[in-house]
């Protein structure tokens, strides 16, 4: 078994990652900026309910729950050596945003990446895709740092100067075609691997 990731969206605990900060506004050059992503996470768990986007881009959905959990600390420690140190925690928090969306936004099913260590050690053989111009970009980050940390064989390939979308967009990217191809050329060489 074989698992491909393609800029997954991993967690909803931390919009202040240096991905989401660099993607922020309206005049980023890219598909997908951090806000559009959020209202995706938003309207995952709450369909059309309004929730403020900036806030949770403030990280005011914070709580004791999230800052009890194990993986929440870890992805906080992590957060730390990604590119530029962040400043995570937020000066406002919003008890009643926090209770609304954290029952999913905490959720491993909703954010694999706060799943226990014992759930992701099961993984296959993983191979991640990611983007530089994404807000995504350092959930991979983090997913192959703590796959590797737990003994999963992970391999990752991250498209500089890419956004978030591009593999799909071969008449626009050259590097589209050449990703799908090494994504095939991955899961030709697992199986052979597995013979």
């Amino acid at each position: 078994k074989n698992l491909v990731l393609i800029y997954p969206a991993l967690q909803a605990m931390n919009f202040k990652l240096p991905s989401y900060k660099q993607h922020r506004g309206s005049n980023i050059p890219t598909i997908l900026s951090s806000e559009i992503m959020v209202k995706f996470y938003v309207a995952y768990a709450l369909g059309m309910e309004f929730v403020g986007v900036e806030e949770l881009l403030q990280n005011s959905h914070w709580s004791e729950e999230m800052e009890a959990k194990s993986t929440c600390r870890w992805i906080q420690k992590e957060a730390d050596s990604l590119r530029e140190a962040t400043e995570s925690d937020p000066k406002h928090r919003n008890s009643l945003l926090a209770k609304k969306v954290n029952k999913y936004f905490l959720d491993p099913h909703f954010s694999p990446l706060l799943a226990d260590d014992k759930i992701l050690k099961r993984f296959p053989n993983t191979y991640v895709l990611s983007a530089e111009m994404d807000p995504l970009r350092d959930d991979s980050f983090l997913l192959v740092k703590r796959l590797n940390e737990l003994g999963v064989r992970v391999k990752h390939r991250h498209w500089e100067s890419m956004d978030h979308g591009f593999i799909g967009i071969t008449i626009l990217y050259k590097n589209a075609q050449k990703a799908l191809e090494e994504v095939v050329e991955y899961l030709k060489q697992q199986s052979t691997d597995d013979i």
